[in-house]
């Protein structure tokens, strides 16, 4: 009987300050992407696999090192068919002949697609589900954790600066006039030769990109900052909207945040 507790995802310690022209680059589809990657499926699990799953030690426990036959799996494909079906949705959404109520029935189908897709990582460290599997699940979470730390890294090492990252996000400022898309793209050649080249997968299908750039960026500790984009606040964890927290406390957060970001 295995337990169901295992590795979760890596949420880096942020450097805490208020900063300038901070770019969100996101891993599009991070876990099912991983589980494409990877072959990671229950009837691919093979001690003696091709396919090797990346190493992380946790306060001096390994985790990770499994490995998976090239036999292209089951769930695996059915990722592979929700993803693609996700993609051609999205394409039809920028068609510029829909009406409104079409384009939201379209947006509600690839959100729906983009669910089931997820799901699929969460059923498998799930000990009721019938696959149920501590090192199917733990493959996917560690590989993730690997890849965060790798691109924060590499972003490092080529004089980028990492403010923070969380599970799929990485927070960063680049060289001054740099293009993000550049990056991204220059990131995904790098991360997919390295992971032919090391864990002997066939095709990566991990790709990161950016989501946005926020114009001011205030972080105080990890899941909790604000982010100003075109005159717009984006609060995460903050007490201001949390629904426990009283108005007086709101209406001082809010006033100390606006004077903060005001330069004041």
């Amino acid at each position: 009987n295995e337990e169901s507790h295992y590795l979760g995802a890596y949420v880096m310690d942020p450097k805490p300050g208020l900063y300038e022209k901070v770019h969100v680059f996101d891993f599009k589809s991070l876990y099912p992407n991983i589980i494409r990657t990877f072959n990671i499926s229950p009837e691919t699990t093979n001690p003696n696999g091709e396919i090797s799953i990346p190493t992380v030690y946790i306060e001096g426990k390994q985790h990770g090192g499994q490995k998976y036959s090239r036999n292209f799996g089951i769930i695996p494909q059915k990722i592979g068919l929700l993803l693609d079906e996700r993609k051609k949705v999205k394409e039809q959404m920028k068609n510029p002949l829909f009406s409104k109520e079409e384009l939201k029935n379209l947006n509600v189908k690839q959100l729906v697609i983009k669910e089931l897709a997820n799901s699929i990582y969460g059923v498998l460290g799930n000990k009721w589900f019938r696959s149920f599997s501590v090192s199917l699940a733990e493959s996917i979470t560690t590989t993730g954790q690997y890849l965060q730390k790798y691109v924060t890294e590499y972003l490092r090492n080529t004089k980028r600066e990492v403010l923070y990252g969380d599970t799929d996000s990485v927070f960063t400022i680049l060289k001054e006039k740099e293009d993000p898309n550049k990056v991204a793209e220059e990131i995904n050649k790098k991360v997919g030769n390295h992971l032919q080249k090391t864990f002997g997968i066939n095709e990566s299908f991990i790709e990161i990109e950016l989501d946005k750039t926020f114009d001011k960026f205030f972080i105080e500790t990890k899941k909790k900052y604000v982010g100003l984009k075109d005159g717009k606040f984006k609060y995460i964890g903050m007490e201001l909207v949390k629904r426990d927290t009283i108005p007086l406390a709101v209406k001082y957060q809010t006033e100390l945040l606006n004077l903060l970001f005001s330069g004041i």
